[in-house]
């Protein structure tokens, strides 16, 4: 399968996407899957400018996100948020290898604010800014991410020795609901903290 799956436009919901691959093409800056009410398991989606937008009602899980397409004024993510809830992040593997990544996974609030999001037992690398924006940036519009937990995922060192240029996690807070628990190091090194 090659190209854009628009899991969530039009009206669209209920796609599941099970054992594909999602081959961009180096075509263009957009996302390979976006935006609401879909589940991706066992996917494997790369060349595209992110691999997935992640907006309400999205499960992925037990995919690969990695090389990714860069356009002069490229912006990418492996899987990213721009506000959303209800969303299941699940034992990916989630590699952004160049340095015009945001990061592997990153959730902002420009939109709409981020609510009950799980984050668990993936693997994130990144040469980007930092491996993961956690769904509390200053600036935005809806700065303050609720009910998000990041539980037991690996941050790597593959082309960074902080997972990113700045570090492993921005945009953290303690706000209602937020759980961060069990994140390490995948080289053995130690807990990850925000």
């Amino acid at each position: 399968m090659g190209g854009r799956v628009d899991a969530g436009y039009g009206g669209q919901s209920g796609l599941r996407l099970i054992d594909v691959e999602i081959d961009g093409g180096n075509r263009d800056n957009t996302a390979g899957i976006g935006e609401d009410n879909y589940t991706c398991i066992r996917c494997n989606v790369w060349r595209t400018g992110r691999g997935a937008n992640a907006g309400t009602n999205v499960v992925i899980r037990d995919s690969w996100f990695h090389d990714f397409y860069k356009t002069p004024d490229a912006h990418m993510s492996g899987i990213g948020t721009n506000g959303g809830n209800n969303n299941q992040i699940i034992h990916n593997n989630i590699d952004c290898q160049e340095t015009a990544c945001s990061g592997a996974f990153v959730m902002y609030g420009d939109f709409e604010r981020i609510d009950n999001i799980l984050v668990q037992n993936n693997l994130f690398n990144s040469p980007g800014s930092y491996c993961t924006y956690a769904g509390s940036i200053s600036g935005k519009p809806y700065p303050h991410g609720t009910n998000i937990r990041y539980l037991d995922n690996l941050f790597g060192k593959k082309y960074t020795s902080v997972c990113g240029m700045y570090g492993p996690v921005t945009g953290w807070e303690n706000n209602t609901g937020n759980i961060w628990t069990g994140n390490r190091w995948q080289d053995g090194s130690g807990l990850v903290t925000p």
